[in-house]
Parts: structure tokens; C-alpha cells; sequence
């Protein structure tokens, strides 16, 4: 049976102030990072090549992210053609995805939009294994911790932009499985973000274009590893 049609219950959402705060960070370090994906989209030229639009929006939400978390001390990291911000613990990772239409949504199990490979297996390897550890309170007894582990919580930043709704919908959340079909499709954690509404409606040239999210990773690029993502 496909992964995507295992029945599972829904990974748990977690209030966001206090989630945040965990990471070191506050609600306002995201006030206005999704936002940023509509704006680099809406901008685009209707002579862009397609995929565009979507490459643009994601890339717009990796530098704002970065940005705003360098106020912290997180620095940026490229791993394997994978964009990252990291704490200056060392300890939390974060990169950035687009998501299908259930993102943002509480009482849902959203997706990424598109395959993932090396690099986020990797990150959800080390989230199952944080997790058997909390899970038997090894940390508690002092036989190890979470940072002895020498490596990095991974979260996803996740974005979808919703142009029936006119809002982009977001949320931070841990991965822990990546389906059949190369995309992730379930969470330890989710900590939903505030949708940010958009006033003005996409341009008219643009209603027939999809969005593709990080449109580069989904097409055939002979200079970027998709395997390595």
C-alpha cells in the first residue's frame, strides 16, 4: 500500500508562541515572510519562462527568512544545493518549501509540493531519532542529550499561496516521513502561522499560470542534483 494511503492520525499542532519561543524565536520574526512569496510572484514578468513565478516566490522566502533570523545569530548554510538558516546553537535547522493547498490548515496533514531527497531524509532521520530519544527520556537521566547527538533538529518551512483565498498560508513544522512518491507527507510537529491576506488580485496574464512553488526543483535542470535536496 502507497504511504500517501497509510491511515494515520493527524500530526499534532502546537500553539505558536510557545513552540516558538523554544526554537529562540517570536512570532514576529514571521510577520511578514510568506507575505514576501505573493510579492516576488505578483512581480514576475508574463514573458517570465513558467516556472518561474514559483522559483521566484521561494527564493524570495529563503532570503527574507534568513534575514530575519539573522537578527538572532542564525547564519545561512547551502547544503547540497539545499538552502538552510541555522541557529547559533547549532542545533535547529530550517529550510524552505512550498506546500500543497493543506498547508496552513489545522485539522489537515499537508505536503510538500515538491520531491524531496538526500538532504531531507537525512533531517527526517535525525527528527525520529530527537523523537525516540525524548520518547524514552534518555536526556533526563543524564546518559545523553539532544545536542550530544551532534546533529540538527530539521524543520520545514512551508508556504502555499492561495489565490481563491487571496492569502498566503504558512507554518514551521518538524518532518517524519517522506512518501512513495519523494515528497513529505507527515509531521512530528506543526506550529501554524497566521495567514497574510493580499489585497490586489494576480494579474490578469497570470490565471492561467500554475503555481509551482520552487519551480526549479521540479523540473529537469541538468546543473542542480535533485537528489540532493
Amino acid at each position: 500500500m502507497p504511504l500517501e494511503n497509510v491511515d494515520r492520525s493527524l500530526p499534532p499542532v502546537s500553539p505558536i508562541q510557545p513552540e516558538l519561543q523554544k526554537l529562540g524565536l517570536s512570532l514576529d520574526d514571521f510577520s511578514d515572510i510568506a507575505l514576501s512569496a505573493f510579492r516576488a510572484y505578483d512581480g514576475a514578468s508574463p514573458l517570465s519562462p513558467v516556472t518561474f513565478p514559483g522559483t521566484a516566490a521561494w527564493s524570495a522566502v529563503v532570503v527574507a527568512l534568513r534575514a530575519s533570523l539573522s537578527r538572532h545569530g542564525w547564519s545561512p548554510e547551502d547544503v547540497n544545493n539545499q538552502p538552510q538558516v541555522v541557529s547559533s546553537s547549532q542545533s535547529i535547522v530550517i529550510t524552505v518549501s512550498s506546500g500543497n493547498e493543506k498547508t496552513g490548515v489545522r485539522y489537515a496533514r499537508p505536503q510538500t509540493r515538491g520531491v524531496k531527497g538526500t538532504q531531507t531524509e537525512l533531517g527526517i532521520c535525525t527528527n525520529l531519532q530527537f523523537d525516540m530519544f525524548e520518547h524514552e527520556r534518555i536526556y533526563e537521566i543524564g546518559l545523553l542529550n539532544k545536542q550530544a547527538l551532534g546533529e540538527k533538529q530539521y524543520w520545514i518551512f512551508l508556504f502555499f499561496i492561495d489565490f481563491n483565498t487571496k492569502e498566503v498560508r504558512s507554518e514551521l513544522s518538524r518532518p517524519i516521513l517522506r512518501g512513495d512518491s519523494g515528497k513529505v507527507i507527515d509531521w512530528a510537529e506543526r506550529i501554524i502561522l497566521p495567514s497574510l491576506n493580499f489585497a490586489e488580485t494576480q494579474p490578469e496574464s497570470f490565471d492561467s499560470m500554475p503555481f509551482n512553488g520552487e519551480g526549479a526543483y521540479e523540473v529537469n535542470i541538468p546543473i542542480t542534483s535533485k537528489d540532493d535536496e
